[in-house]
């Protein structure tokens, strides 16, 4: 990926994982930059889906915390292994984005619109 998000969240909701980028920001941020930011996400995802998966399995394998939940979580779902879940949310599923904000602006609003389209 051409930039690294702040964090990345496997959602079991509904017994279909899905995977959604995260980004932290304050109320004090650029609009326009954040906008630019997930528009990249978006843009670099598929060059970046190997590079993806190899860290976030990598997480996986190393936090025995998240293996865990991971593991408890999967018996909910078709998928044998963590490696399996991670190839159906990142080769074969769209992202989501998640921005997480202390205070939401007007002008911020929309821009998150022209990214939802």
């Amino acid at each position: 990926m051409g930039s690294i998000p702040d964090g990345y969240l496997v959602s079991f909701i509904d017994g279909s994982p899905k995977l959604f980028i995260v980004e932290n920001k304050t109320s004090d941020f650029n609009e326009l930059t954040t906008g630019q930011q997930l528009l990249k996400y978006q843009a670099t995802f598929k060059g970046g889906q190997y590079q993806t998966k190899s860290i976030l399995l990598q997480e996986v394998k190393n936090i025995e915390l998240l293996r865990n939940k991971m593991q408890l979580l999967q018996k909910g779902t078709s998928f044998p292994n963590a490696s399996e879940l991670l190839d159906e949310v990142i080769f074969r599923k769209s992202p989501g984005y998640i921005l997480v904000i202390d205070e939401a602006s007007e002008r911020l609003r929309e821009v998150l619109k022209v990214l939802e389209s």
